[in-house]
């Protein structure tokens, strides 16, 4: 008697067409609005760079979409998004909350899903204790960074396709699976689990 197949669970290849991909300021915002939720906030401008580093590659990883619409490029201290850094230059090595309580409830944000929260929030769990100069540290290590960074050139692009394939070979700390989306052995899932997978990346692609 030949066993019934599991049915395969959805893909996790979005296109930009069907995914929300938010501004660069929305996601920075975020972030920002976590970090003046702590007793001692630490978001530096260079800090804020690298969270959205590794959130726009690891979501690239994951779906192979952008979570945000902004290039990311190779500057001597990591990976940099410049628009942000024309609006955050000002605040230089201080935590930007700490320097303008305000600066959160002033930026101009598009309404997060839910869905994207959730990642954002996995994000901010993984790094939000560690240092700018750790999570400079950790870039540095990443091949992205390394083949595109030029001491001699203003700006160097980090192209999508080398963080996506960088970050799902990664692993360790720098690497941050949605957790809502699963990403294991098919063999793992029940029919039911099969089912929740199918109906939460339904509900994403709906937003």
């Amino acid at each position: 008697m030949m066993q019934e197949q599991k049915s395969a669970p959805p893909t996790l290849t979005a296109t930009a067409g069907q995914w929300p991909v938010y501004k660069a300021e929305t996601i920075a915002a975020y972030f920002l609005a976590k970090d003046a939720q702590q007793s001692i906030p630490n978001v530096t401008q260079m800090k804020l760079h690298k969270l959205l580093y590794f959130a726009q590659a690891n979501q690239l990883a994951n779906l192979g979409v952008r979570l945000f619409d902004a290039h990311i490029e190779a500057f001597a201290h990591g990976p940099v998004v410049e628009p942000i850094r024309k609006q955050y230059a000002v605040y230089g090595r201080k935590p930007i909350v700490e320097v303008n309580e305000q600066v959160v409830s002033l930026a101009v944000t598009e309404v997060i899903s839910e869905f994207d929260q959730d990642f954002l929030d996995a994000v901010w769990e993984r790094f939000r204790t560690d240092s700018a100069a750790t999570l400079r540290n950790l870039t540095h290590e990443d091949t992205p960074w390394k083949a595109n960074y030029d001491p001699d050139a203003g700006h160097c692009l980090i192209p999508d396709i080398q963080m996506e394939t960088h970050y799902q070979e990664a692993n360790g700390k720098r690497r941050i699976h949605h957790p809502n989306l699963y990403a294991g052995p098919l063999e793992d899932l029940d029919d039911s689990s099969i089912s929740e997978v199918s109906h939460r990346l339904a509900e994403a692609l709906a937003l």
